[in-house]
């Protein structure tokens, strides 16, 4: 950069600064002025307080902290940063102070564990709209050092309430709590002053609400392969003590056109449920409701009656309760009465209408669970004589045989690569394996499964189970997840390439700085573990060659190769 250049930039970001700082001192000066008269009332109008101080200060944010233009982003980003603090610090009022950061501070900290700051047009080409709600976007983006194809949420903050902020942030803790291959991955968070952005796997096959309205109606083999799938996610989503509320035809998605492989998606009103059941106000689509949530209490079986429904609308191509309006639809629902008249059910066979009959039991004490609805015999049956090859691949076994790192650095890189940097389509084989190996359809390996899987091609004898379950069993949960597997079964010799591990290291230096530093190796892992700094040590003696403390790209390199 030139030397006048240089002098350009750094007059502009002094402009900015002071500006800033300025704006800054009078909306202070300003909330000051009011903070008497705040305190005043604080007793007897504490919450409307709080709502006119967060008005006011969400104002001033919203006027004063945003990018003012996509060209100046970063500087301004820079600037606010710089200063925040500084900004704060003039703040003499504790309660007001307390206020103010409270409601700048989630701009600028991580709302979610592996989140990153920054501009999104960054890491991403930000593409055509694939889909729209009522305070956010979703759109294709490509990531620039790879080139595969994501899907982005795009949430405006000054346009979302706190309720609704809260709501956003439960959906992608949810996201990052389950690891299924037919539920959507969530990538990553890129957050900057104006926006929030949750990066997930692209799903290009369309809905399967679209295949029902080209199809009209499917075979059985067909109807129990999908919805093989989709009770395999929803077993998962149910461990996990989360009902989904939304599930139907629009919110299951093909991974590609030509693909029978699905993926369930928009946990945007999925709910933890503590306890038995659940006290809540009714959502989700009326066709899928189940009569429970109308009522408003239910527990995780709320899922399951929607499940009944889609299996339903996939058999004979319209649903089990209709009408003009939601009403209408909903007193039919509560009064649970449906049948299988009509021509369309006349090739039906008795096994498949049993299954309906059951999902769509009105008392959800008696309707099965999810784990019971996928160990139906006709589900099991019909999506297995389906199903092209049933066949445990024994080179994905070897691999999860062999698999073993010596560094925590290093496993969590490889499972990074694996969830984050491959396609679908690049691990589909692995996929394959793992479902036929995970026979009680939960998402994880129990070490009976693993054991069975490699007596099934007459190798139990040679491996020690309980050694591989301690070397791939990331999280110590006793079990081998979905990523899990995948990392350990992928064919590393082919992805450890140059670019991919300068991808990598680039997910670890989050300041940029060429090296990577303890401080953000903690942050990548997502919190702080106390053997660590002992390992830590134990990777600088052995490949910091220049003693800075920090390992840089080559050093990094040099690690990851010691798998090879």
């Amino acid at each position: 950069m030139g030397c006048c250049q240089a002098t350009n930039l750094l007059s502009e970001e002094l402009q900015i600064k002071e500006a800033v700082k300025e704006k800054a001192s009078g909306a202070i000066f300003s909330l000051n002025n009011h903070a008497g008269q705040l305190n005043q009332a604080r007793k007897d109008m504490q919450d409307k307080i709080s709502a006119i101080d967060a008005n006011q200060m969400q104002n001033f944010v919203n006027e004063n902290l945003k990018d003012p233009a996509l060209a100046m982003g970063n500087a301004v980003g820079k600037v606010v940063r710089e200063n925040i603090q500084e900004t704060l610090d003039a703040i003499k009022d504790l309660r007001l102070k307390q206020r103010v950061s409270d409601i700048i501070a989630p701009i600028f900290r991580k709302f979610f564990i592996h989140s990153i700051h920054g501009i999104i047009e960054d890491s991403y080409s930000i593409n055509e709209i694939l889909g729209q709600g009522s305070f956010s976007t979703v759109r294709r983006a490509v990531h620039l050092d790879t080139g595969l194809e994501r899907a982005v949420k795009i949430v405006t903050k000054n346009s979302i309430t706190d309720t609704q902020k809260i709501g956003i942030e439960g959906e992608a803790e949810i996201l990052k709590s389950l690891d299924h291959a037919n539920i959507i991955k969530m990538i990553e968070v890129i957050e900057d002053t104006t926006k929030l952005n949750i990066i997930t796997e692209l799903c290009k096959g369309g809905e399967l609400f679209e295949r029902i309205m080209n199809c009209k109606t499917f075979s059985e083999n067909t109807a129990a392969e999908y919805m093989y799938q989709i009770l395999s996610g929803l077993i998962h989503i149910h461990e996990n003590g989360i009902a989904h509320r939304d599930l139907k035809p629009e919110n299951i998605l093909f991974v590609e056109k030509d693909s029978a492989y699905i993926k369930i998606i928009d946990f945007g009103i999925a709910q933890k449920i503590e306890g038995d059941r659940v006290v809540s106000k009714c959502k989700g689509t009326a066709y899928y409701v189940a009569p429970e949530v109308i009522a408003g209490e239910f527990d995780l079986k709320c899922d399951v009656w929607s499940c009944g429904v889609i299996l339903y609308i996939m058999l004979c191509g319209h649903p089990p309760f209709n009408g003009r309006s939601e009403s209408e639809i909903f007193a039919k629902i509560s009064r649970g009465v449906f049948n299988f008249s009509g021509k369309e059910w006349a090739g039906i066979s008795k096994d498949a209408k049993n299954l309906v009959q059951k999902m769509l039991t009105k008392d959800y004490n008696k309707r099965p669970s999810a784990q019971e609805a996928w160990q139906d015999s006709w589900i099991q049956s019909q999506a297995r004589s389906n199903s092209e090859n049933n066949h445990i691949s024994k080179s994905a076994l070897e691999a999860l045989a062999n698999f073993k790192t010596t560094y925590k650095l290093q496993q969590a890189t490889l499972s990074y690569i694996a969830c984050n940097l491959t396609t679908n389509s690049e691990i589909e084989e692995l996929k394959n394996a793992f479902i036929i190996l995970d026979t009680n359809g939960d998402g994880h390996l129990s070490i009976n499964e693993i054991r069975m899987g490699f007596a099934n091609i007459s190798l139990s004898n040679s491996v020690n189970v309980n050694q591989i379950l301690s070397r791939c069993d990331i999280d110590m949960n006793g079990m081998v997840d979905y990523s899990e597997f995948i990392t350990a079964t992928i064919d590393w010799g082919k992805y450890l390439t140059n670019d991919m591990l300068e991808t990598a290291f680039k997910a670890y230096d989050t300041d940029r700085s060429g090296s990577i530093s303890i401080i953000e190796v903690r942050e990548f892992l997502g919190g702080q573990y106390p053997e660590l700094e002992k390992e830590w040590v134990r990777i600088l003696k052995e490949i910091d060659s220049n003693g800075d403390g920090e390992i840089d790209l080559q050093e990094f390199k040099q690690l990851m190769m010691k798998l090879l």
